[in-house]
């Protein structure tokens, strides 16, 4: 039965994609507040159903409404009731809860239309069941749900007074929030109530409105406040006379004369043999930055996008909308927690000049310490003895038939087999157990020094320094339990070693040079000495030199901290391998979970595992030169700025301007294969069927020009009898 021309367009031209639909709203002509029974108006309730003219005691209004495009009325509301919107178009499909012609009455429960809806966005079925129940109505009465109500509602907005205006005003300005702000205004209007109104609450004829946190909104925004998103920006200092700036400023001129010197400056090398520094080079520096990603359990991004699929064939797409066989995917939420575990590493970047004088990137291999909190020296070596000292009176496990802490060196079986060093064995004879340095431990493990063993002592632990097997046996139990640690020395050692033999074949081979950020275990006193232990004095890594910073108490034979201009790795690369580890891991999404090749986000294990592969192909070793190559540039705009914050730099976040597709990695060659082919049989099927769509149109063209011809020789031939 065809609509009457001033029924409201309803839900049968307002899902029209693309199309800007007229609908008309019934609204009464008077000022006064109609009667809540009365507020929504439809057709089937005017009493002239099947007229072709409104109700003479009603105004008709058109509204003309663009269809999925950006609300009028910018908020998260507005947004919502726009997706619930495009759910309740999606849900209409044959077969599935929530088509028109299903009763209002059954939009609740369970399995209905709005448990639904709320259960796809993530809302409470309880508390907002009822709000989206009345945006469905509201579509179905064909009201343009993306405005505000003209009538404003109950105003409740004009009956905050100036006081209570300022209240909220403090309490928004000091960050507590429109539920806080709401709360305070209503106590403290209760308050003042109370001692005007006391009889009259007691008695219970006056009560007290409460302030609700829109009302406190609307009324703020009537004042003529401006709420806007928080800016943030780059943690330093602004004032050119603070240490921090004044430190910045020193050390960029020592390192950019350093640089001069490196290249053959003969004036920078004059300063740096007056000023006690030592030249270097950028192919001379290998950069080294940690880097932390948490486990992700679900998708890793962070919008849902819901398209059609087959409801018989769920792994097809349909890009139709009214096909009866579309249906909406089940929906992915991600899972939280409350802690989630991190995949660590340390990554490390340097480059070279080839044989064709050309710089050529290059990246070591990450240092793994997933789960674990990195210590300096100090605090290692007070949890190592604590370590020792617990397993003293233990009698349970491997400590069952271990020597106890009162008995004799001596006396402990194959103790001093295999030592040839005679001054080992005069430095324990006569000792108890308990007086070794590594007690039972020692005792338990009395093997010589050796190297590290990947497959018993972690992956990487052949790069690192040898040692006694009690001392791998304690560093292994430091590294697990509920809170695992690691030393700072694990990964000097590991730096060191990849350093070594990415220079070995350069002339900086013996002077290569550490680039680290002021990490604080880093640059603690024993971790420091220790470096210096393994040959990597103050001239073996980046640091104020000579009198730069002396007076400084904070940066003396330091780094300045919170410059990520000045490291290539936090100025774009950890970016760059975020934007590789996303693409590898949507990439293989298509996947089986147990297939090797797949990049996956689960746990600690599967992330690290992830974060290394990427790392293989990206960044690429252009990208490294790029970066590294943009060091002097940096330190030339910490002098222009006299060590203050650089403002162009103030919100920076590593992103690049221009994103650029990533190579991914060989294991991901199966699943671009598959999405390739998938890719070329939806090409195929689309390309046949719009050869097909073409012949339909030429056969009807050919069809209407023989009927126009046949018509012509009709007509022509009628002439001719005339």
């Amino acid at each position: 039965m065809e609509q009457p021309a001033w029924h409201p367009a309803g839900v049968t031209g307002l899902f029209d994609a693309g199309v800007a639909t007229e609908h008309t709203v019934v609204s009464s002509p008077h000022k006064r507040r109609m009667p809540r029974r009365r507020r929504t108006l439809s057709a089937g309730k005017t009493g002239t159903q099947g007229s072709d003219k409104p109700p003479a005691d009603r105004r008709v209004r058109v509204v003309k409404v663009p269809l999925l495009e950006v609300p009028k009325y910018p908020g998260e509301l507005a947004d919502r009731r726009t997706t619930i919107r495009w759910l309740f178009r999606a849900l209409k499909t044959p077969g599935a809860k929530g088509f028109f012609g299903e009763e209002q009455e059954v939009w609740g429960g369970k399995s209905g239309t709005a448990a639904d809806i709320c259960n796809r966005l993530g809302l409470k079925m309880d508390s907002q069941g009822k709000s989206v129940k009345r945006t469905l109505k509201h579509i179905c009465d064909g009201r343009d749900i993306r405005v505000r109500n003209e009538r404003g509602g109950r105003k409740r907005a004009r009956k905050m007074t100036q006081c209570d205006i300022g209240v909220a005003a403090d309490c928004l300005t000091a960050s507590m929030g429109l539920r806080y702000a709401a709360a305070m205004v209503t106590g403290r209007r209760t308050r003042r109530m109370k001692r005007k109104l006391a009889r009259a609450l007691n008695a219970g004829e006056v009560k007290i409105a409460k302030v609700t946190p829109e009302c406190v909104r609307q009324s703020c925004k009537r004042a003529g406040s401006d709420v806007h998103r928080r800016q943030s920006k780059k943690s330093g200092s602004s004032d050119k006379t603070a240490k921090w700036a004044l430190a910045s400023l020193a050390q960029a001129k020592q390192q950019k004369i350093q640089l001069l010197a490196g290249s053959g400056d003969r004036n920078a090398i004059r300063d740096c043999r007056t000023e006690g520094w030592t030249p270097i080079a950028l192919a001379q520096i290998a950069w080294w930055d940690e880097r932390h990603r948490k486990v992700c359990l679900g998708c890793s991004s962070k919008y849902e996008w819901w398209f059609m699929v087959d409801k018989d064939h769920p792994e097809c797409r349909i890009l139709d909308p009214t096909d009866s066989r579309a249906v909406l995917p089940p929906p992915m939420p991600r899972t939280t927690a409350k802690y989630l575990s991190e995949a660590r590493r340390s990554l490390g970047v340097a480059m070279k000049e080839d044989a064709t004088g050309n710089m050529t990137g290059h990246k070591f291999r990450p240092y793994s310490y997933d789960s674990q909190l990195m210590i300096g020296l100090e605090k290692f070596l007070k949890k190592q003895l604590a370590e020792i000292r617990r397993v003293d009176t233990l009698v349970g496990g491997e400590w069952r038939k271990a020597p106890k802490a009162n008995d004799d060196v001596v006396k402990v079986p194959g103790f001093f087999d295999g030592r040839r060093d005679r001054y080992y064995a005069l430095r324990y004879i006569g000792m108890k157990v308990k007086d070794l340095p590594g007690g039972r431990y020692q005792a338990l493990y009395p093997g010589p020094v050796r190297a590290g063993d990947p497959e018993k002592d972690g992956p990487g632990a052949e790069l690192l320094k040898p040692r006694e097997e009690w001392l791998w046996q304690v560093r292994a139990v430091l590294g697990r339990g509920n809170s695992p640690v690691v030393c700072v020395t694990d990964m000097m050692d590991h730096i060191i070693a990849e350093g070594d033999a990415f220079f070995k074949d350069t002339i900086y081979a013996k002077t290569w040079v550490i680039g680290h950020d002021h990490l604080s275990q880093w640059w603690s006193v024993a971790s420091l000495a220790y470096l210096h232990d393994r040959g990597f004095d103050n001239t073996r890594y980046l640091c104020a030199q000579g009198k730069t910073n002396a007076g400084n108490r904070y940066y003396a034979g330091s780094l300045v901290g919170c410059r990520p201009e000045l490291m290539p790795l936090d100025s774009h690369l950890n970016a760059d391998h975020e934007i590789g580890i996303l693409h590898h891991v949507g990439l293989t999404s298509n996947l089986d979970n147990d297939d090797p090749c797949k990049f996956k986000m689960g746990t600690p294990t599967e992330v690290g595992d992830t974060m290394d592969r990427t790392w293989q192909v990206f960044p690429t070793d252009e990208r490294v030169v790029q970066d590294i190559l943009k060091f002097p540039r940096a330190l030339d705009k910490i002098i222009e700025f006299e060590g203050g914050v650089i403002p162009e730099l103030t919100r920076l976040s590593g992103r690049r301007k221009e994103l650029r597709l990533p190579p991914h990695h060989p294991d991901c060659n199966a699943a671009v294969q598959k999405r390739e082919a998938k890719w070329d049989m939806e090409e195929e099927e689309w390309d046949q069927k719009l050869l097909e769509e073409e012949k339909e149109a030429e056969s009807e063209s050919e069809s209407e020009s023989e009927s126009e011809s046949e018509s012509e020789s009709e007509r022509l031939s009628e002439d001719s009898d005339e």
